[in-house]
């Protein structure tokens, strides 16, 4: 079964979002020249018209497992349920800073602020006399909790928890674990784990996570750093840059309107007060420029406008594009500097995610038999659009080629 590219993209993008490093994710759209979305061939809203190739941020890290844990850096379900969050804030008020970190010649654990033993992370020096392999730190009705779970806990919390010293975040988190055990304990008591709500709920949890592990298993080896390099030496490396067009422009509803602004600016009238007055894009307080952008930036009718002029020159017609009539002027024309490793690096990585999830989501569709059905429980055949539902318009049909 043949994938579409939006398929495959939201497949891409929720999939991956749980599966795959956080460095693999995209970035969320900020930054200067915020007029720019709503060109990107994406499809992005025309509230503003940023390039359509955002990167990650630089040097993002993340493991498999700690994104599957916590895709937003909150932390996962399975270590919040019934648990107390703490803060800076309150660790700082029980009196200890990052001064309070275990030393090397500590052989065992300190007493932590609440009065018992402080537990420490797998590889910490005052491990030094602990019991080796992963102790258990706690039970709660014969339920053990180990040093484990203390460590993946941990991982799921935002950075800023992260960060704080092991002997104060530790027992806050075996704490928080032993109060999640207790919650657990009563639900099952209670036969909660049997209604068909929470069976659900657990179904869903199951197979996320078996998503999730075929995800990583698929992806995480086409991730590599030989692999990145090896794109990187085969698409960017001794390739001149890209022509780039810096622009500005005014966006209106109406063809008539657009021929209007062209004709005041034909005859002397200052594009920028124009833009400001008369365009509907946020950017137009601006004076609607959109900054420096390459041809694949931009919607195909934008872009092809913007590049066949020289610089000073604005479109003689109305360019049309789904938000509605453009009035494009250059500004300037350059040719960038060819893309260094530093500067692909996350590009290129993000690219390699989307191709290897969509290959996996190929060989997975590829094994099973998909039926499809209406709402009403006819059988749909394959490529063949479903009717809409009772009281929905259906969809228009394609535009002519």
């Amino acid at each position: 079964m043949r994938l579409t590219p939006l398929a495959t993209a939201l497949a891409a993008a929720t999939l991956c979002a749980q599966a795959l490093p956080a460095a693999a994710q995209p970035a969320a759209a900020q930054g200067a020249h915020d007029t720019r979305a709503a060109m990107s061939p994406t499809g992005a809203p025309p509230a503003a018209l940023l390039p359509q190739n955002q990167k990650p941020p630089a040097g993002a890290k993340g493991t498999p497992a700690q994104a599957a844990t916590s895709p937003t850096g909150a932390p996962a379900a399975s270590t919040t349920a019934g648990q107390k969050q703490a803060t800076p804030a309150q660790a700082a008020a029980q009196g200890t800073d990052s001064d309070a970190e275990a030393s090397p010649a500590q052989a065992t654990p300190q007493v932590g602020p609440d009065g018992h033993p402080v537990p420490y992370a797998p590889g910490s020096p005052a491990l030094v006399g602990l019991p080796p392999g992963d102790p258990v730190l706690a039970s709660v009705d014969g339920h053990d909790i180990h040093m484990s779970d203390l460590t993946v806990a941990a991982e799921s919390l935002p950075q800023q928890l992260r960060g704080m010293p092991k002997p104060v975040l530790y027992p806050m988190l075996l704490d928080q674990l032993i109060d999640r055990q207790a919650i657990v304990i009563e639900a099952k008591k209670e036969g909660l784990d049997k209604t068909p709500e929470v069976q659900e709920q657990l179904r869903r949890a199951e197979d996320t996570t078996l998503q999730n592990a075929v995800l990583t298993r698929e992806v995480t080896p086409k991730i590599s750093d030989a692999a990145i390099k090896a794109k990187y030496d085969a698409d960017y490396a001794n390739k001149p840059g890209e022509e780039e067009v810096h622009a500005r422009h005014i966006l209106v509803d109406s063809e008539d309107k657009a021929k209007e602004i062209i004709k005041q600016l034909k005859g002397g009238a200052d594009f920028e007060k124009l833009a400001k007055e008369d365009s509907k894009d946020p950017g137009a307080q601006n004076g609607g420029d959109l900054g420096w952008f390459k041809k694949g930036d931009m919607l195909p009718e934008f872009s092809t406008a913007a590049f066949a002029m020289k610089q000073g020159e604005f479109t003689p017609e109305p360019i049309h594009t789904r938000y509605g009539y453009h009035v494009i002027q250059v500004l300037g024309t350059r040719t960038a500097p060819p893309v260094d490793y530093a500067q692909a690096h996350d590009e290129i990585r993000q690219s390699l995610v989307q191709d290897a999830v969509k290959t996996a989501l190929e060989k997975a569709r590829s094994q099973v038999k998909v039926q499809r059905f209406t709402v009403a429980g006819a059988s749909i055949k394959p490529g063949e659009l479903a009717p809409p539902a009772e009281g929905v318009a259906p969809p228009p049909p394609p535009a002519a080629q």
